[in-house]
Order: C-alpha cells, then structure tokens, then sequence
C-alpha cells in the first residue's frame, strides 16, 4: 500500500501538526471504527429532534411578530416554521391571519384549510378571531368554518 507523504511542516505548504498528519495517511482514520457508527446515528438523531424543535422556535418568533403587528417579519417566520414541520397548525393558522388582514383572500383561505386539516380547533376559532373580518361575508370562508 503506498502512501502519500506530505510536504514537512516547515517548508510553509503544510501548516498542520504532525499527528494531524499522521491521521491523514493512515486509513483507519477515515473508516468508523466499532461503535462510532451507532454514535453517529445518535447524532444524528439529536439533530432531527432539534430541527422539529426549530419548527415550534419559528412558531413562537412568528407568533410575537404578529401580535407586535410586524406582518412581514411574521409571515417569514412562520413560512419557516411551516417548512420545517408542516403539520403546526398553529403556524398556518397565524399565516392566515395575516393574510386576511393584509387582504389576499385566496391565501388566507388556503392556510386557514391547511389549519383545519391539522387541528379542526381551529375551525371555531376562525369564527370568533377578529382578524378574520374582512372575510366574514365570503362564502367560502363560511363554508370552510361551517
């Protein structure tokens, strides 16, 4: 098996130390040993809980925006979180409040379905919410909380 030898040290090309530079040429290095292969999995594992966790931290920034009446910097967040767990009701219920008070029906219409899909709690809760009112005479709107 041959090897490649790395430039020394001291001729400026190669600034790592030297066990850094032994852990490059010796292949087992590069292989997982016996059980780092489960470590790695539970890594990875750890990983994929924090990032559905991410999903509730976007709800919650989203959330704040909306009620500090910052729509833009809310739906963004809220976008996020719905792209990192699309099934938080919550967020899609609050894009459609935004929506609604910015005036785009269809949108609001839409994340207000996907919120019902999730959660029907959020039917009722349409039907009292005052940011649903400039909706309130449209019929698909009524039928949607009906």
């Amino acid at each position: 098996m041959k090897t490649t030898v790395l430039k020394d040290r001291r001729s400026g090309k190669d600034r790592r130390s030297g066990r850094d530079r032994r852990k490059f040429n010796d292949p087992r290095y590069f292989r997982p040993g016996e059980g780092e292969s489960s470590q790695a999995q539970d890594v990875l594992e750890r990983a994929m809980r924090l990032k559905q966790q991410f999903g509730e931290i976007w709800l919650r920034k989203g959330s704040e925006l909306l009620e500090q009446e910052k729509y833009e910097e809310a739906r963004v967040a809220l976008s996020q979180a719905t792209m990192i767990k699309p099934g938080l009701a919550q967020a899609w219920y609050n894009l459609a409040r935004i929506c609604a008070i910015e005036g785009s029906k269809s949108s609001a219409l839409s994340h207000l379905r996907k919120a019902i899909e999730s959660n029907r709690v959020f039917k009722d809760e349409a039907k009292i919410d005052e940011k649903f009112q400039s909706l309130r005479d449209d019929p698909d709107f009524r039928e949607l909380i009906a």
